[in-house]
């Protein structure tokens, strides 16, 4: 198991219930309390449509502890692609075939979805539904983070989206649409003018009108930020 600090059970019980359900289920890789059952081929920062959002955490936001809760059916396990890095539980065999790649993601950032992704090709990774997690702060977004969503990129581009639902040819494109459209609305918004281009080719795979009208008002205030940068250095 490998869990961030500020991360602890709310579920006494944790340890017989993961343990019951490896032994039951060879085939698991990677078991966590948050996730997604999607890994578009945007980029995404754990933000994806709440439909294939599975959850069973205590997140600490601020001040607030907001109870995530999101599962489909009703299976105390529900498969997942893409698990959060606050605590991952594998085992050991799986670990040793797939190692992080500490190489490439030095900085903390992107190495669960890296992780998760290569393991999703060979296992099925899972949302436990019968324990509960804590985690007492929310991650940050640096330049390590977008530099190395960039590289994540560059390797894994050319075999995603992943998924473990059934999804329509129309309902991966709003996965995709929406997964786009936030990346580059954050990287505008933060005024990262080292990922614009990378985040504008990206969106522009799947944008619509909607998402351009949306994007206008973030768009405005990276160019302000831009001005202001102008601004400082004469």
């Amino acid at each position: 198991m490998l869990s961030a600090r500020g991360f602890s059970f709310r579920t006494d019980s944790w340890a017989r219930t993961i343990v019951d359900f490896y032994r039951a289920t060879p085939g698991a890789g990677v078991i966590r309390f948050f996730g997604y059952a999607l890994k578009t081929r945007s980029p995404s920062l754990m933000g994806g449509l709440s439909r294939y959002e599975r959850a069973s955490l205590y997140q600490h936001i601020g001040e607030r502890v907001v109870r995530l809760e999101s599962r489909a059916g009703e299976a105390d396990f529900s498969p997942v692609v893409q698990v959060d890095g606050q605590c991952l539980i594998v085992p050991k065999a799986v670990w040793r075939e797939h190692p992080f790649d500490e190489e490439l993601f030095r900085d903390f950032h992107l190495y669960d979805v890296d992780f998760c992704v290569c393991i999703a090709r060979r296992y099925a990774n899972y949302i436990c539904h019968s324990v509960f997690g804590e985690h007492g702060s929310v991650g940050s977004y640096d330049d390590d983070r977008y530099r190395n969503v960039l590289l994540f990129q560059r390797r894994w581009d050319g075999c995603l989206p992943l998924t473990v639902v059934p999804m329509s040819p129309r309902e991966v494109r709003e996965a995709e649409t929406f997964a786009a459209y936030k990346f580059y609305k954050r990287v505008l918004s933060e005024g990262r003018s080292a990922y614009v281009p990378f985040a504008r080719s990206m969106y522009r795979r799947y944008r619509t009108g909607r998402t351009d009208l949306r994007l206008l008002r973030h768009a405005l205030r990276y160019a302000l930020i831009l001005c202001r940068r102008r601004l400082r250095r004469e």
